[in-house]
C-alpha cells in the first residue's frame, strides 16, 4: 500500500458519492495495512456515507474461512441506513 494508492482510492470514493452512484462502499483489503487505510480514509472522506473495509485472516482453504462471512457482513453494514456518519 502506498500514499498514491490511498489518494486514488479516496478520489474514487469521493467521485462515486459526488455522482450519487452508491449508498455505501465496501473495500476488500489485506490485513497488513488495513488499519492505516481505514484511518486515512476516515480523515479524507468528504461524505457522510459508509466506507466499509473488510479482510480475512484465515485462507479460503481453511475449515472455517472467514472471508465470505466478513464480506457478507460488510455489504450488510454498507447497505444499512445506520452506517452513515
Amino acid at each position: 500500500m502506498s500514499i498514491d494508492i490511498w489518494i486514488k482510492l479516496n478520489n474514487r470514493i469521493n467521485e462515486i458519492y459526488k455522482n450519487n452512484e452508491a449508498d455505501g462502499i465496501v473495500i476488500t483489503h489485506g490485513t497488513d495495512t488495513q488499519e492505516e487505510t481505514a484511518y486515512f480514509l476516515s480523515l479524507t472522506s468528504r461524505y457522510d456515507k459508509p466506507v466499509i473495509i473488510t479482510g480475512s485472516m484465515r485462507p479460503a482453504t481453511a475449515i472455517s474461512a472467514d472471508g465470505p462471512k466478513n464480506l457478507f457482513d460488510a455489504v450488510t453494514l454498507a447497505a444499512s441506513k445506520q452506517a452513515s456518519k
